[in-house]
């Protein structure tokens, strides 16, 4: 049992230094960078070297209980940024999947149903008319050449898609992604996916349950990143290389969690598609390979509870 303990306190110090300390750390200095040249002198190397110096060639700094406070003030400070951080990724999270309130979310709802409206129409459009060329090409006798080339429908679906798998249903496009993943498993197998996930994790084998963790992870991790960015892009108002560094990250932490969004809803309908006839046969529902609509149906039923 001690060794348990042990192990445990090794793996959570760990964390807590890839988490916390280092990365606040790292802020705590660019801070200290920043108020020590500010914009005018942002290059000046030798003016932070200077500031260092008379830091610690102060009377105080040569008494070891000093020393000590300093650093503890510092890995005090370096974990408070790293908490911080982890409550506004937390916040970051619940803005991305769409948890706005109603008042800002719905007219940007609208918007994104216009778009999405206005680009599945364009693309059915091209469906229609390509549909039409290619049954009078048939007929036509002239050179490929000077035939009417079809509409490029491929652009125009994925023009849709960029914009939502299904119709948008909430403000950020990385909420309508895991929305999406609930709407084509309800429309595909009529099952209700918030009550059976649950079920369905009991099932499903611990590689898929790992992947899953792994994508899942990687979101919260993006989240994080941006929240981290945001830190630089404050201390950018004094230190604008600070700005600099605070935009790529935020930039690119908005793109890893789109990334990870997409690769998790993927995730989660390959876990319906591969694993759902064994949530099935855990109900006790007969049902046959693949999930079929009436099995859906009859685990929702089940897992509903009448609700």
């Amino acid at each position: 049992m001690s060794g348990f303990w042990s192990g445990l306190s090794g793996k959570l110090a760990e964390r807590w230094l890839s988490l916390l300390a280092l990365p606040g750390l790292l802020v705590l200095g660019t801070a200290v960078t920043a108020a020590a040249l500010g914009h005018r002198r942002w290059h000046d190397v030798g003016l932070l070297a200077t500031h260092i110096g008379k830091l610690a060639g102060e009377p105080a700094m040569r008494n070891t209980g000093a020393v000590i406070l300093v650093l503890l003030g510092v890995l005090g400070g370096s974990a408070a940024v790293g908490l911080t951080v982890q409550a506004f990724g937390w916040a970051i999270e619940r803005l991305w999947t769409g948890r706005w309130p109603t008042l800002v979310a719905r007219p940007l709802v609208a918007w994104r149903r216009r778009r999405w409206t206005r680009a599945t129409e364009r693309y059915r459009a091209a469906l229609i008319a390509k549909h039409h060329a290619l049954h009078q090409r048939s007929g036509d006798d002239r050179a490929p050449s000077e035939q009417a080339r079809p509409p490029d429908t491929q652009r125009l679906n994925d023009a849709r898609l960029r914009i939502g798998l299904t119709e948008p249903a909430c403000p950020t496009w990385i909420g309508d992604r895991i929305a999406a993943a609930q709407t084509r498993i309800r429309d595909h197998y009529d099952l209700d996916l918030v009550f059976a996930w649950p079920r369905l994790w009991l099932v499903v084998p611990d590689t898929s349950r790992a992947q899953l963790m792994t994508a899942s992870g990687r979101f919260s991790a993006s989240s994080r990143l941006v929240a981290w960015g945001l830190w630089y892009l404050t201390i950018g108002l004094w230190w604008w290389p600070s700005a600099v560094a605070g935009s790529v990250t935020v930039l690119v932490g908005w793109r890893l969690g789109r990334t990870s969004m997409d690769t998790l809803a993927h995730l989660v309908e390959a876990a319906v598609d591969v694993h759902g006839r064994e949530l099935a046969t855990a109900l006790g529902i007969e049902s046959t390979k693949p999930l079929t609509p009436g099995a859906g149906l009859q685990i929702t039923h089940v897992v509903r509870k009448g609700a």
